[in-house]
């Protein structure tokens, strides 16, 4: 299970480029994955491993960049009771996991926004 990040943005102003760990700090396209424009862009986040966002527009220059780290789900216990619980309690912990980072990177996004 994995999740996904939102990013919220002005659209035609802004934009999000996934790059590698060079491409984060220097602000430049080195290592470049991907590329969303839509404003309103979740982007699915489903290996372990650290993912590199910038503002490809220059936004990344004051700031707007943002660098994630997936860390791999634990190894299932052995009780199936506790198995059980946890399942549940795991699956309610990344909902809202999910929806404060989700409004964590969007505030974070749009507030750098500002100064661009």
């Amino acid at each position: 299970m994995y999740n996904d990040v939102a990013f919220r943005y002005v659209k035609n102003q802004y934009n999000v480029i996934e790059v590698n760990k060079t491409g984060y700090d220097n602000c430049t396209l080195d290592g470049y994955v991907g590329n969303w424009t839509s404003g309103k862009d979740f982007i699915l986040l489903n290996k372990s491993q650290r993912y590199y966002f910038i503002c490809g527009t220059g936004g990344c220059f004051n700031g707007m960049k943002v660098t994630i780290r997936v860390h791999p789900l634990p190894s299932p216990t052995s009780s199936p009771v506790a198995a059980a619980e946890h399942s549940a309690s795991s699956v309610a912990g990344k909902s809202v996991f999910g929806v404060s980072f989700m409004v964590l990177v969007s505030l974070i996004w749009f507030g750098f926004g500002a100064i661009c």
